[in-house]
């Protein structure tokens, strides 16, 4: 829970607005580092505001789960999906209507998600807020154009990342920067045990969904490569997806155990020497933030989103290259005195850009200022 700063924004909230239900709103089908961010940003903020989460009933069990448990009431509506389905928008008005929210907040994957849901907070005159996670750069100018008007529709848009708020001003959407934040990860001591590692094995992993855009193709190709820098290295990947059959070939091949999802994927994380991130695009990543906080240094790729976490706490090569993935992967992992000095610049920098706290703050002041608040908002850094 927020307190300090936010304790002077709520004060000023009149009481009948702050007893009236913040609605978070998601057509995601599947659960990713979206569905974190509304999870964290719950967690953060429930002790002074209620939620009501607003999904599709094809959303997944995880998506309902986290979101419940980090303090928020959740409603399926039937057909809600990012094709924007009139009887959707319907059901999702009359619902967010009976709810009487004090805002409404759009969780978007990326600048053309969403819609559905913004259409029907318009036809409710309710405050809206939008979060885009991504800025997809391959889309036509008719999508593009759609995108824009309905992004400017929104009495505010948050973009996660600096490249997404200059994509999005560059469709005359005023949008403010507020980055992902993420708890501490906890550790667990015997997980290395649990996962049959050997306790002195240098562990190289990754964590994400299974899907092209994260390349972990590409860290099964640079996997042979890091056990040659150092012979003891391990190299792991922790997630699901729809690229398992594909990767269960690669991983097989090159000597890479997959691990399936896991809800302690911070646990996990925390047992790491060294962060693989090979990603093709991200908007702000979430894992490497966590690694960031957990003191274990990255390894990834020269794509802005990672540019914008990693800084100077980590090693980053071009991306679609295993050679140079797994030339960089096996020199840190052989290197201890490396990685210690990357492990304590990145919980610095963590420490001053990334923490949960900052991020639901930034966003609560969003929420007022879309609401009509002249207060002005906390700064975005």
């Amino acid at each position: 829970m927020t307190r300090g700063r936010d304790d002077h924004y709520l004060a000023q909230v009149p009481t009948d607005r702050r007893l009236r239900p913040i609605a978070l709103v998601s057509d995601a089908t599947g659960f990713g580092g979206a569905e974190v961010y509304l999870a964290t940003l719950v967690a953060e903020l429930a002790g002074d505001r209620e939620f009501l989460a607003v999904v599709g009933d094809e959303a997944g069990e995880e998506t309902a789960r986290r979101l419940t448990a980090a303090g928020a009431r959740v409603a399926r509506i039937a057909g809600l999906g990012r094709i924007p389905r009139a009887v959707a928008v319907l059901r999702l008005a009359a619902t967010l209507r009976a709810a009487d929210p004090a805002i409404v907040h759009v969780n978007a994957t990326d600048q053309g998600d969403g819609l559905p849901a913004i259409l029907a907070a318009l036809a409710i005159r309710k405050p809206l807020v939008v979060t885009v996670h991504l800025a997809l750069g391959d889309r036509t100018r008719r999508h593009e154009a759609l995108s824009g008007w309905a992004l400017r529709r929104a009495d505010a848009v948050i973009a996660v990342a600096p490249a997404i708020a200059r994509h999005l001003r560059g469709l005359h959407v005023d949008a403010t920067l507020v980055r992902n934040g993420r708890p501490v990860p906890r550790a667990a001591p015997a997980i290395r045990t649990t996962l049959g590692v050997a306790q002195d094995a240098v562990l190289v992993g990754g964590i994400g969904r299974l899907s092209e855009q994260k390349g972990w193709d590409v860290l099964c190709r640079a996997a042979p490569r890091i056990r040659e820098l150092c012979a003891n290295a391990a190299v792991v990947i922790v997630g699901e997806g729809p690229q398992r059959p594909q990767l269960e070939l690669l991983a097989e091949r090159y000597g890479v155990r997959l691990l399936g999802a896991d809800a302690d994927a911070g646990a996990i994380l925390c047992a790491f020497d060294v962060l693989a991130a090979p990603s093709r695009f991200e908007g702000l990543p979430l894992v490497p933030i966590e690694a960031l906080h957990a003191g274990v240094p990255i390894v990834g790729t020269q794509i802005e989103g990672l540019r914008d976490v990693v800084g100077t706490a980590g090693v980053l090569v071009a991306a679609d290259d295993p050679a140079a993935l797994g030339a960089a992967l096996g020199a840190l992992a052989a290197d201890p005195a490396r990685r210690a000095q990357l492990a304590e610049r990145g919980r610095a920098r963590a420490a001053q850009l990334f923490t949960a706290q900052r991020m639901a703050s930034q966003t609560l002041a969003v929420y007022e200022r879309a609401a009509g608040r002249t207060a002005p908002p906390a700064p975005c850094a």
